[in-house]
């Protein structure tokens, strides 16, 4: 499970840094995101098959569940910090950046903020990028995932037990 949950934490991370290396991070966030889905769901699928399959291929939904929610908090909780080490020490000015490219698009899309408003957007959005807050909803973010990624995966491929009459 520690192997599937550092596996999962790996390819995360390193999408996010090629993301952040090529200048676009916090941008072509449906690219990003599909990375994410079929990472997860590789690794949530790999992780249940491996354990079903270790256990005369059958798997229970609570072995399912503790797996996938194992999985998705420990290998969730590493890229929080590797987003954490960007954002407060490699790149501190990137949520001003981030910041900067929204406003941008909301004069493109006509949507008017004055700079009050810009202001308190910014705060903000710093207040939830600050470490504690990042950290609880990636908790929050990881238990969600890995409990729907599991019972769905448990699903697929539990084994149906035909009653003997």
């Amino acid at each position: 499970m520690l192997r599937y949950s550092f596996l999962y934490a790996l390819i995360i991370i390193i999408i996010s840094f090629l993301f952040y290396i090529t200048g676009n991070y916090g941008k072509q966030r449906t690219l990003h995101f599909i990375l994410l889905l079929i990472t997860a769901i590789s690794i949530f699928s790999i992780s249940l098959i491996v354990f079903s399959l270790k256990n005369n291929g059958g798997i229970s939904l609570s072995d399912a569940l503790k797996i996938g929610v194992s999985v998705s908090v420990l290998g969730g909780l590493m890229p929080t910090f590797w987003e954490i080490l960007l954002l407060e020490v490699i790149e501190p000015e990137l949520i001003s950046q981030l910041a900067e490219r929204q406003f941008k698009r909301n004069l493109e899309n006509k949507i008017n903020l004055n700079q009050s408003q810009l202001k308190r957007k910014i705060e903000l959005i710093k207040k939830v990028k600050s470490p504690a807050i990042m950290i609880a909803f990636a908790l929050i973010e990881d238990l969600i995932v890995g409990f729907l990624f599991s019972l769905i995966g448990w699903l697929i491929i539990r084994k149906k037990r035909i009653p003997i009459d």
